[in-house]
């Protein structure tokens, strides 16, 4: 069974990927990982040479497991 405080831990990023046209565009993802690096590293697959990434906040543990995310996946937002 879950400790009931374990949710409102962090658990992860929300993070954003730009594109570098005019106007920019920009896609956000969440990121159930801890670790900066990491989190960074699993984004970047899903950017384009040109496009930057950046992690805007951190998340809790309940706004990831509220989406069905397993530590280590990132989903679109």
């Amino acid at each position: 069974m879950t400790n009931i405080d374990d949710i409102n831990k962090h658990g992860g990023w929300l993070a954003r990927v730009t594109t570098s046209g005019d106007p920019p565009l920009m896609r956000h993802y969440f990121v159930y990982e801890l670790d900066k690096d990491r989190a960074l590293a699993l984004v970047s697959p899903r950017v384009s040479e040109g496009e930057t990434v950046e992690l805007l906040r951190g998340l809790k543990v309940h706004e990831l497991t509220g989406y069905e995310m397993k530590p280590g996946e990132v989903k679109l937002y």
